[in-house]
């Protein structure tokens, strides 16, 4: 492997570590959530760190395919990588992926202000967020809900929104037979 391939592979798995942190920063600090192609933050971030740590896993096969003198100690090194390299993406697949979520935008009449309602389920649980949009690609959860087996009443046109000067409500089927209401301000 060529050193200009070994500083590229460097920069994309650095510059990929660092866009994960910085969409865990925006999210943990101010609430802010990537929503880019029906992916969140979350999932990104997944991505992000998969394609770091295949940039490494390169790097350090790379450096250490010098100890083939030592077949025993290359191959040891060689396995235990690639079983942590495995893991580390299966690991990386289930948390960014393991529930299915589906976004729901809204807009209010006047089209000042858009709502986007995030639903997920997993196994006998629904639950999602609002979000307020924000900026052009980021949204502000505002507040979360809870269904009753996995229950999905955006999916299912189970709800009903109303605009009104300050806020927007939201009724929806909670799975049970029931309605709940959420109140967004604006800010």
């Amino acid at each position: 492997m060529s050193i200009i391939t070994k500083i590229r592979l460097t920069m994309i798995g650095a510059f990929s570590v660092l866009f994960a942190g910085l969409l865990t920063l925006l999210q943990n600090k101010w609430n802010l959530t990537l929503l880019l192609f029906q992916l969140s933050s979350k999932e990104i971030s997944s991505i992000a760190l998969i394609i770091s740590a295949i940039c490494f896993s390169a790097l350090l096969f790379s450096y250490f395919s010098k100890l083939k003198k030592s077949k025993i100690l290359y191959a040891l090194v060689l396995m235990v990588s690639g079983f942590l390299l495995v893991v580390f993406i299966l690991g990386c697949l289930l948390n960014g992926f393991i529930t299915e979520s589906k976004y729901y935008a809204f807009q209010s009449p006047d089209q000042q202000q858009t709502l986007v309602i995030e639903e997920e389920s997993f196994l006998l649980a629904g639950y999602g967020s609002f979000y307020m949009k924000e900026y052009p690609l980021f949204v502000k959860r505002v507040q979360d809900y809870s269904t009753d087996d996995g229950y999905r009443p955006f999916q299912l046109d189970d709800a009903h929104i109303k605009w009104h000067e300050d806020n927007v409500t939201i009724e929806y089927g909670n799975g049970l037979g029931d309605r709940d209401k959420a109140i967004v301000h604006f800010e």
